[in-house]
């Protein structure tokens, strides 16, 4: 799983914006749930569930957005 930073392209230019793509949110929940899954702490495994959960949210935004 790479989850390198959204935004850097070339010498860290900023190239895409990602927030109104709801698959990219998803993707990345998916990305996190599995991490989540692989952790037996189960206050760190909470705590990436709520950046799941986040996730999720930023997606359905987005999805909101696009019906505009």
């Amino acid at each position: 799983m790479t989850m390198g930073h959204p935004y850097a392209g070339e010498g860290g230019m900023a190239y895409q914006s990602h927030l109104d793509d709801p698959e990219y949110w998803r993707d990345r929940a998916e990305q996190v749930r599995a991490l989540a899954d692989q952790v037996s702490n189960q206050t760190a495994r909470d705590a990436i569930l709520r950046i799941v959960t986040d996730y999720e949210l930023l997606a359905d935004r987005a999805q909101a957005r696009a019906k505009r």
